[in-house]
């Protein structure tokens, strides 16, 4: 397959920041749903524990279908638009509605139907997330081939993504200050929907796909992309397959830190004022930190700053489990600086991903940039999902009373659980990031033996 058409290449500011209006938009979702949705359907809706985290099971089942099946669907679509911006064009309108009525169960109803209403209203939205971000998120690789402008694309795409949190949790929290709870979740649902559905259309206008890989529009028709052929070159991608198994073990820890925050200032500290502020700092900390991280992937390279990551995290949980059940201030410290050392992964799993794409296309001759960004944002969602369940059947194994206040033994078994849990996982991610192959000078001799259309790697 010829890629001579390809070549590293530096964007404009005015390309970056409409592809980072995107993630600014959809993070109103994305955030929206992982700070605040959890706590609605326990807290506002009334859904015990654990059926709450059913229906982000539920979500993450759906998931791991529609994302595979999106990626392979985007890298066959052929339009005068490329083969991903249409879904940004026709998708932003659905996905906003989707996220309206994620906000919408009646508190009054049966908790049957309660139930029935989260698990059908959550699978749409998923649904329509997927429709976009999986060709969103194929779009930024095929972009730039040039590792460091990458990196830097990224960054700009995290920045536009916290940006889209900290409005969102201030809007929230705004409301949630000036009405009940019931109302403030219906009316911060609706702005959402409708600024996300403009941002993503940015995105379609400003950051045009270039013609990069003329060979895969043209010598290839669309059923060079079967579903057999796909997934044998996803699995026989070891770059690939590391990235996406260290992503899924810090997912697992982020989701748990993300969806229990509100819960320690809540039931833990007793500090419900509290805990605006810290998710708001949570959520504007990476916009600082992020600038941050892209120099350092690009200095140090992206394995080695991947681990750093790592080690922040780390670090920041253990003050957390050693602080974060008597003091405020320390927990809202601790909570800032796990959120920095998260966005360390928001660089680079973005960063990574796009290289192993490369890695993929040389071994095996097939370029799966869709198909593969699929595969690891379902794994990704897969473990929100299972993390929403395990949040749920854990709080009701230690007894948590949603609404009311906690006892004593309650509240020191979710102190542990939150703040010790999530380190487990995130030893695990870095032992297996640890292994991953690709350095800057060995994606430079990839790109250029792609370049010289070479034979695949062995």
């Amino acid at each position: 397959m010829s890629h001579s058409s390809a070549s590293p290449s530096r964007l404009g500011w005015r390309e970056r920041l409409s592809y980072g209006a995107g993630d600014f938009g959809l993070n109103f979702y994305w955030q929206g749903a992982g700070y605040f949705l959890l706590f609605y359907y326990t807290d506002v809706a009334g859904l015990p524990s654990t059926a709450a985290g059913v229906a982000f099971a539920v979500g993450g089942l759906v998931d791991a279908v529609t994302d595979p099946a999106m990626g392979i669907l985007a890298d066959r679509t052929r339009s005068r638009w490329g083969p991903y911006r249409p879904y940004l064009l026709y998708g932003a309108l659905p996905l906003g509605l989707a996220f309206m009525l994620l906000f919408t169960l009646p508190s009054f109803a049966p908790a049957g139907w309660a139930l029935g209403a989260a698990l059908g209203t959550h699978a749409l939205f998923r649904i329509c997330y997927t429709c976009v971000s999986i060709p969103y998120g194929a779009l930024g690789a095929r972009l730039t081939f040039n590792a460091s402008e990458r990196t830097t694309l990224a960054g700009v795409r995290m920045i536009g993504g916290a940006l889209g949190g900290v409005v969102m949790v201030l809007t929230v929290s705004a409301l949630r200050n000036a009405a009940p709870d019931s109302t403030a979740f219906v009316v911060a649902s609706a702005l959402a929907g409708v600024a996300g559905v403009a941002l993503v259309w940015v995105t379609f206008a400003g950051a045009k796909e270039p013609a990069i890989l003329r060979a895969n529009e043209s010598d290839d028709g669309p059923e060079t992309y079967s579903l057999a052929r796909v997934f044998k070159a996803l699995t026989d991608n070891r770059p690939f397959l590391i990235t996406v198994v260290a992503i899924f073990l810090l997912t697992v820890a982020n989701m748990i830190v993300v969806k229990t925050a509100l819960y320690r200032f809540e039931h833990i500290l007793v500090a419900p004022l509290a805990a605006g502020l810290a998710i708001t700092l949570m959520t504007a900390a990476p916009i600082a930190a992020i600038p941050m991280w892209v120099w350092i992937y690009i200095r140090i390279d992206k394995r080695p700053a991947f681990l750093c990551g790592c080690a922040m995290v780390i670090v920041s949980l253990a003050t957390l489990y050693l602080t974060g059940a008597q003091n405020v201030f320390l927990a809202i410290v601790a909570y800032t600086a796990v959120a920095i050392g998260f966005s360390s992964f928001a660089v680079g799993f973005w960063s990574v991903l796009p290289d192993t794409i490369d890695y993929g296309h040389l071994k095996s001759g097939l370029r799966v940039e869709s198909g593969a960004i699929g595969l690891a944002s379902a794994i990704q969602k897969i473990a929100i999902a299972l993390t929403a369940l395990g949040i749920g059947v854990v709080f009701d194994i230690i007894g948590y009373q949603p609404g009311e206040a906690q006892d004593p033994a309650t509240a020191t078994a979710l102190h542990q659980f939150i703040s010790l849990a999530p380190i487990v996982f995130m030893l695990v991610s870095a032992l297996v990031f640890s292994r991953y192959p690709i350095s800057s000078s060995r994606h430079a001799d990839i790109v250029a033996r792609l370049r010289r259309a070479d034979a695949p790697e062995r």
